[in-house]
């Protein structure tokens, strides 16, 4: 069941449902500090320089904000 709610969140943050990610990580209280969530946040970020308007940057910081609340601040790195 694990594997099925990681793939869905995967998907749901490439084509950025913040309903869905947020679903997952307040609701199901999705860590993002499984081993399948490596790197994950590094890609988002740099996929988040490509925004090309307001709305999008907005919509970027909405979804950063609660990846950082599922990894827990005491779990980044200088890396993330």
């Amino acid at each position: 069941m694990y594997w099925h709610v990681i793939k869905g969140f995967r998907a749901a943050l490439k084509e950025k449902h913040l309903n869905v990610i947020k679903y997952c990580i307040e609701e199901l209280e999705l860590s993002l500090n499984h081993e399948a969530f490596k790197g994950l946040m590094h890609l988002f970020i740099y996929g988040c320089q490509l925004a090309p308007d307001e709305a999008s940057q907005q919509l970027n910081r909405e979804i950063l904000t609660l990846m950082v609340r599922g990894k827990g601040r005491e779990h980044l790195d200088e890396l993330d």
